[in-house]
């Protein structure tokens, strides 16, 4: 175990090892999965993603803030090319470029209505809490003084 003096030194080598994996990760891991699933140049590009595939939308910040998206239609244009993708991401649909687009090789089976504005059922109360706050509300000095009234 490092004593108190080399506590600076380890955190220093350590934050440099995180860097260095953050950017191999960036530029070699990321990278060879755009690759993967995008053929040719940024003129023509044949999308290999399809609808209901994750992906993480490459931004200007750090990776960690990426968001993760779940493809909802591609949009080719006139010439059948997907140049932009319709995205759902914490119940908003958006359209983005495919350059940001990283496919990470998983899907989703959910359909889309179920994901878009779907209302959630609370759980029942149970019998446990019901009984206790009938006692509470029992014994509560402010509902007794209310009833003697």
């Amino acid at each position: 175990m490092p004593g108190i003096k080399e506590l600076p030194s380890r955190f220093h080598q350590l934050n440099k090892i995180l860097k260095q994996w953050n950017r191999i990760r960036q530029q070699d891991y990321l990278t060879s999965l755009r690759e993967h699933h995008y053929d040719g140049g940024t003129a023509s590009v044949e999308c290999r993603v399809q609808p209901g595939d994750i992906v993480l939308i490459d931004c200007d910040g750090p990776w960690t803030s990426w968001a993760l998206e779940r493809i909802v239609s591609l949009l080719p244009d006139k010439n059948g090319t997907v140049r932009v993708i319709k995205v759902l991401s914490k119940g908003n649909v958006t359209l983005r470029t495919i350059g940001k687009l990283i496919s990470l090789e998983i899907s989703s089976d959910m359909p889309e209505d179920k994901t878009i504005n779907t209302p959630t059922e609370r759980r029942p109360k149970r019998q446990a809490t019901l009984k206790i706050r009938a006692q509470w509300h029992d014994s509560s000095p402010h509902t007794k003084t209310e009833v003697e009234d």
